[in-house]
């Protein structure tokens, strides 16, 4: 769990006891565990992230600032991890080895759910628009989104349905 002023609390349910419990070290929306258990990534306010060993509770390293976090999400594989952010309506793809930035998308608003398919090709993300198609660029007049796999997007869609049948 994360105080509203950024304090990093992570708890032993079995146990009942803290683990860690670290001042000004995270932002409380943005903490994410591998699918495995292993690693804990956690947004730190300044945009930056850290990575957690779970084993040992040390940080494994910071991957440096890039878009402020509000949601995280480590890809299936996780060798990558998708970095959400509200305030600059942005999704960026981060390696975790490295913490290069492969991959930055904008958005016409706020973020705030991300997932990834199973095999990691596909990402998905939702914003606080209603209507998917809502406030996006247009062709021929009609609001105009890109669905993107491997890092690529593919032809524009420019119906609804058909949007949502790609995601």
């Amino acid at each position: 769990s994360c105080a509203v002023e950024g304090d990093l609390v992570v708890w032993d349910i079995e146990h009942r006891r803290r683990i860690v419990n670290e001042a000004s070290s995270a932002r409380g929306e943005a903490i994410e565990f591998t699918a495995d258990g292993r690693m804990l990534a956690v947004g730190r306010p300044d945009a930056a992230i850290d990575l957690w060993d779970v084993a040992t509770w040390q940080r494994i390293r910071t991957l440096l600032r890039g878009a402020l976090p509000w949601n995280l999400r480590f890809s299936p594989d996780q060798t990558k991890l998708a970095v959400a952010s509200a305030e600059e309506s942005a999704l960026e793809i981060r390696d975790v080895a490295s913490g290069e930035t492969n991959a930055r998308s904008l958005f016409p608003s706020e973020i705030r759910g991300v997932a990834w398919s199973p095999d990691a090709t596909v990402i998905a993300a939702g914003s606080s628009d209603i209507a998917l198609l809502r406030g996006r660029s247009t062709i021929d007049g009609k609001p105009t989104a890109y669905v993107c796999e491997n890092l690529s997007c593919k032809q524009p869609v420019t119906l609804e349905g058909e949007f949502e049948k790609l995601l």
